[in-house]
Parts: C-alpha cells; sequence; structure tokens
C-alpha cells in the first residue's frame, strides 16, 4: 500500500515538463514490496537487481522517485531512487549472491541511487548479527570451519546501473569480531571477547568471484576464485605494503612473528577432510611461491630466529628453503606418505645452552612421535667447532627409534653407511645402542683434528662397534658406553712427535719413540724413520669410563711385534697394562750373542734360515720381552718384568651383555 504520496511535475516557462518527481509512504508485505523493484519501472531503474529475490515478512518505509520525461527519457536517462525501509521480521534470498538473510529487523539504512544522467550505483545498507557457522555456509572458506560464536557486523552491497552496468556488483563487510572465537594457528587466532577488525569485500564476476579480506594490521589477502576453485591472488602477513598482484597463479609473502610447524600441519590435515575438492591439488596448480621471513620457526621443539622461508611446489613434493644466521637447506615432503620427510642442509649451526655437560638436549623428546625423516648436513658446527658432516634415515618404531644408513664425517673419522642406531625410551629413561663401522682413512690427520700430536700414521683403519650407552643419542661418550669394538686392518708407522705442535697434546702411550728410549735399545733407525707396521687388530670391552682388552692388541711390522693387553681407565687417565714386544734378533738385543753362536756354527747359511722356520716360535719367545705399563695414557711408566715370555694376561669376564 503506498499512501501519503505527493507527486510534483516541474514545469518550465515554456510550458515543458521533463520531470515527474514522486515522493510516498509505503506499508504492507515484504513480497509486495519486492513487486515493486520488480513490476515497476524501478526494476530497469535498479538495474534488474531484485529480479529473482524472494520473501516474506513486514515492512513500512519511503520511496522517492526522479521520472525522466521528453527529452530527458529519449535520452535514455534512468530513473533515479531512493527507498528507505523499516522490516519487520523479514526473510531475504538471493539466490544470484548465494545470500540468505533471516528475521531481519530494522532498515535497509539507505537503499539510494546515485549517479549522473548516463548512470550510478544503487547501495544498499544492512547491519546484523551473523552465526559464524552461516558465514561458512555462505562463503564456502575452510578457514571459517574453525570459528565459532557470532559476529555484529556492518556491510553494504553495491549494485551499478546505466553505462556502469559493466562494473561488478559487489558486497563490502566489517566487524571488530567481539564474540567470535578462531582457532587458527597465530597470527590468525583469536579468543571470543579480543576485538580485531575484519574487513572483507567479495566482488561478483561471471564465473566467480573474487576477495579482499584483512584482519587487524597483520593479514591481507586478496584472492580470485572461479568456478568454485582458487586460480591465483596473494595473501600478506605483517605491516609491509602488500605489492603487486597477479591473480594467475597464488603467491604468499610478508613476516609472521612466530610459526610452530605442528599447528599448521594439523589445519591443513582438518582443512583436506572437510575441502570438497583437494586442497593439495589446488595449490598445485596455482602456487607460485610462499616467501615469508619468519620470527621464531618452532620445529618439533626445535626453535629457529629469523628465518627467511621458501616455499615451492615440484611435480611430486613440496619443498621448503629454510635460510638464517644458523641453518641452511631445504626440507622435501614428498606427495606419498610412505616417503619420508627429506631434510637437507647445507649448513647447521648449535649452541648447547647447557649448565652442564651431563644434560641431555633431546630428554624432553619423544622418538616413537617424531616423524620418519632422511636427514643430511654438509656442514654441523656446535658451540663454533666443526662437527663434519652427517646423514641418516630416521624411523619412529613403538619404543623408540632408529637412525640407519648413518654416515657421518667428522675430524677424520668416519662412520660408515652401514652402520645403524637404536633409541628407545622405555619407563621415561632414554637409552642408545650403536652397531656399525668406524673408518680412519688418515691416522696422523685425524689425531691432529681431535687435538693430539701425530705420534702415528697410517692409513685405511678400520673399528667395529657394538655400543650402548644411558640417554639419547646426543649423549655418546667413551666414558658412557657400554660394549665392544673390535680393530681390523690399517697400515702405517709410529714416529717421533714434533716437538712444535703447539697445543696439541701428546698422547704418551703410543708415543713410539719416546718408549723405545726406555727400553734401553738401539732404536736410531727407528727414530728416523719410524717402525712401520702392516696389519694391527685386537678387541677391547668398554664399560663405563674402563677399557679392557678382550683380545690383545696386536701391531705387527716387519719382523717385529706389539702385543698389549690389560686395563685404561678413562675416567682418571690410569694404566694397568702388559706389553710383549717381539723384535728380530739382531745386534740390538742383548742376547744377540747367544743366536750367534748358534748361527756361527753347523746353523750357518741355509741352515740358520732352516732354524728358523722349524723353531720360529720358540725364537720368537726367546726374542720377546714383557713389560708392564703403569702411570697415565699421558705419562706412561714402562717397566721391564722378564725375557723369554711372549703372553699376556687375559681381559675379565664382562659383567653385564652387549647392548643390554
Amino acid at each position: 500500500e503506498v499512501f501519503d504520496s505527493k507527486v510534483l511535475v516541474p514545469i518550465s516557462i515554456d510550458g515543458d515538463a521533463d520531470t515527474i518527481l514522486i515522493d510516498g509512504r509505503i506499508r504492507g508485505s515484504f513480497t509486495d514490496g519486492l513487486r515493486i523493484l520488480t513490476e515497476t519501472p524501478l526494476l530497469e531503474a535498479t538495474n534488474s537487481m531484485a529480479q529473482g529475490w524472494l520473501g516474506t515478512g513486514a515492512m513500512t518505509g519511503t520511496a522517492t522517485m526522479n521520472i525522466p520525461l521528453g527529452d530527458r527519457a529519449l535520452a535514455g536517462e534512468p530513473t533515479l531512487v531512493d527507498l528507505k525501509l523499516d522490516l519487520k521480521q523479514v526473510d531475504l534470498d538471493m539466490p544470484a549472491y548465494e545470500l540468505n538473510l533471516r528475521e531481519i529487523n530494522g532498515e535497509f539504512r539507505s537503499m539510494s541511487s546515485s549517479g549522473d544522467i548516463n548512470g550510478g550505483e544503487i547501495v544498499i545498507n544492512l547491519d546484523g548479527l551473523v552465526a559464524s557457522s552461516d558465514l561458512y555456509q555462505w562463503t564456502d572458506q575452510p578457514l571459517l570451519s574453525r570459528a565459532s560464536g557470532s559476529l555484529q557486523y556492518r556491510s553494504d552491497l553495491h549494485i551499478f546501473y546505466g553505462n556502469r552496468s559493466q562494473e561488478p556488483i559487489f558486497i563490502r563487510a566489517e566487524s571488530n569480531l567481539n564474540g567470535v572465537q578462531l582457532n587458527l594457528p597465530r597470527p590468525l587466532a583469536k579468543i571470543a571477547y579480543e576485538e580485531i577488525n575484519l574487513e572483507y569485500k567479495q566482488i561478483f564476476l561471471d564465473a566467480g568471484y573474487r576477495i579482499e579480506v584483512s584482519l587487524g594490521d597483520d593479514v591481507q589477502a586478496n584472492l580470485k576464485i572461479m568456478d568454485g576453485k582458487l586460480v591465483g591472488g596473494r595473501v600478506h602477513f605483517g605491516h609491509q605494503p602488500m605489492g603487486a598482484i597477479a591473480f594467475k597463479q597464488l603467491q604468499v609473502s610478508g613476516e609472521l612473528a612466530d610459526v610452530v610447524y605442528e599447528e599448521w600441519d594439523q589445519l591443513i590435515l582438518d582443512l583436506k577432510k572437510i575441502s570438497e575438492g583437494s586442497m593439495e591439488e589446488e595449490l598445485v596448480q596455482t602456487l607460485d611461491a610462499i616467501e615469508v621471513n619468519i620470527g621464531l620457526f618452532d620445529v618439533f621443539g626445535f626453535e629457529m630466529d629469523n628465518v627467511l622461508t621458501k616455499i615451492t611446489r615440484l611435480p611430486d613434493a613440496w619443498h621448503v628453503d629454510l635460510s638464517n644466521e644458523w641453518l641452511e637447506g631445504r626440507v622435501s615432503v614428498s606427495d606419498s606418505d610412505a616417503v619420508p620427510i627429506d631434510i637437507a642442509m647445507q649448513k647447521l649451526v648449535f649452541e648447547s645452552n647447557l649448565a652442564t655437560a651431563d644434560e641431555d638436549p633431546l630428554e624432553q623428546v619423544l622418538p616413537s612421535e617424531l616423524t620418519a625423516a632422511r636427514f643430511s648436513v654438509e656442514q654441523l658446527l656446535l658451540d663454533g667447532e666443526d662437527y663434519g658432516s652427517w646423514s641418516f634415515l630416521y624411523q619412529p618404531e613403538e619404543s623408540g627409534a632408529r637412525l640407519d644408513e648413518l654416515k657421518i664425517d667428522v675430524r677424520g673419522i668416519q662412520v660408515a653407511d652401514d652402520a645403524s642406531v637404536h633409541w628407545q625410551l622405555v619407563g621415561g629413561q632414554h637409552r642408545s645402542h650403536f652397531e656399525g663401522t668406524l673408518l680412519v682413512p688418515d691416522l696422523a690427520s685425524a689425531l691432529q683434528q681431535w687435538g693430539y700430536a701425530s705420534s702415528i700414521e697410517g692409513e685405511d683403519f678400520r673399528l667395529y662397534g657394538d655400543v650402548a650407552w644411558p640417554g639419547t643419542p646426543a649423549m655418546v661418550g667413551l666414558d658412557t658406553i657400554d660394549g665392544l669394538i673390535r680393530l681390523n686392518g690399517g697400515e702405517g708407522r709410529f714416529v717421533q712427535a714434533e716437538s712444535n705442535m703447539g697445543a696439541l697434546r701428546l698422547l704418551g702411550m703410543f708415543d713410539f719413540a719416546s718408549i723405545a728410549k726406555r727400553f734401553r735399545l738401539d732404536f736410531s733407525d727407528v727414530l728416523k724413520s719410524g717402525f712401520s707396521f702392516n696389519s694391527i687388530e685386537g678387541e677391547v670391552r668398554f664399560k663405563t669410563g674402563i677399557v679392557d682388552v678382550v683380545d690383545p692388541i696386536l701391531i705387527e711390522g716387519a719382523g717385529s711385534i706389539f702385543k698389549v693387553a690389560g686395563r685404561v681407565n678413562l675416567l682418571s687417565g690410569d694404566l694397568d697394562n702388559d706389553m710383549i714386544v717381539t723384535l728380530p734378533v739382531n745386534r740390538n738385543l742383548y742376547w744377540y750373542a747367544a743366536f750367534s753362536a748358534i748361527s756361527t756354527g753347523p746353523l750357518a747359511g741355509a741352515g740358520v734360515f732352516l732354524a728358523q722356520k722349524v723353531f720360529q716360535n720358540q725364537i720368537n719367545t726367546i726374542s720377546s720381552a714383557k713389560y708392564k705399563i703403569t702411570g697415565t695414557i699421558d705419562e706412561p711408566v714402562i717397566e721391564f718384568v722378564t725375557i723369554f715370555s711372549d703372553t699376556v694376561r687375559e681381559a675379565p669376564v664382562a659383567p653385564i651383555p652387549i647392548g643390554e
């Protein structure tokens, strides 16, 4: 019903009329109000915006129209309208915009038309309260699935007509989000009664729409969705300007104060479950790169500061390039869940930050909960010291984890890739077990790198270890391991360590030149060229800092043999060892005369050679001397015990099984 209406037709001096002005009041059902918009000249004047709208409820209001006549009408000027409606319990459906408004009370504060003779803009302003669940259903944005509560909003719908009718219709809304909780990782997270300004704009296109969003000062997004799929745009974090936007691909940029990897990983998993299509497929097709500087990056409890992060996509995996002062490398995540994460670092720098050396840096880690990973680092630095290159395959197990394909090269000592570490956590106690081969390609170089003067030179030393220790793999140490180490292979020579080795320590136990002098024998030729050996073998058992020789260490050279057994206390440095020295029968030995008398008799010439072969064991016994070594590793005390002996003590029985 239209009542109290006024109609005014201005007449010019010439008696011409080009305008009809109508000002009236309206009341009735909202359905009738829609008929006014669709069955009167207002349909054309409003660019058919209400075509297809459905509504129920009651309304009152006012309408003002400017209807062109004569030349104005012939020129195609549109009818101008300003409609204000007071709505009561109105339900409104706008199928073209997928908008369903329920229980509208109040007014279309301004449903106005503005423009010039050729065209203009119609704006519908709406204030209201909407549940986040309804907003999620309308926008179909997966992130809103993590929102709860209701929000007050202010919105306006913009519709263009006339020569501006080709401009896209858009809706814009804003809210302080008071009453809404966002269960998202920072900086998207929000508690219910925290106020953060949200601005949202959706621009309707022929086959989709474009979204412009800002959340506070830290999050901005401009995205294009066509046929229900993301095709491009930009998401930007931080206060810096967003920059240019290309809608052919998706870019993520800016700065994040802190990121917890597990939170974002869980979010992606949750969104995958509710997404109608494959989020990952959409990202594969649209992502250009994610380049974000992260202030604090937490990955499974390992924290990194100021990390420049770049995420790119290859055919079968996601690649994450990380770089800061302490690390540089790439993390690759395969599309296949069966393929472990690949962590390939060029550089990795650690600072222990521990009060004492007894603290275990991995004490709080649950090995069974870490993801499977193939790890490698070309240069590992700990507290400024170079610890070489490392690589291994990490595989979690029910009560711990395994590190297989272990390959390490640290200061001249290598761990062959057949080695493995078994890490267990039982009853809250960590325990680790290593089994594999250690290689020393250049012994002199290795000794110097570990801080010792090179009293031994040699190549291709090989040790096999089967040892265990309390704590995580990070707590391995010679004074904590229990188990066996077998030495087999290697050739080289004992030399006199140079006196100008600076801060390098002299490993006196193996300073052969010094030992030779204590034998009171003529080793002048040895001191010049060194005592050469072509094999070394033996087996030792470690037990919490105590080293017992299980199988005597046997060092064999050209006609010479050294055999060592006994015990070394690594905690105190004390020695308690037997050493058998077997040297060629020559003038250096004071029992040479007795042997000479034999060799100049009937056994001269070929007879001597035959006798040496037949009586080799006896001759070795005769040419052997037994010594007792005490003192310390750095300052050994060597005492002559007896001649004519080539036997050493037996090792004590192992108190516990290996690896237990």
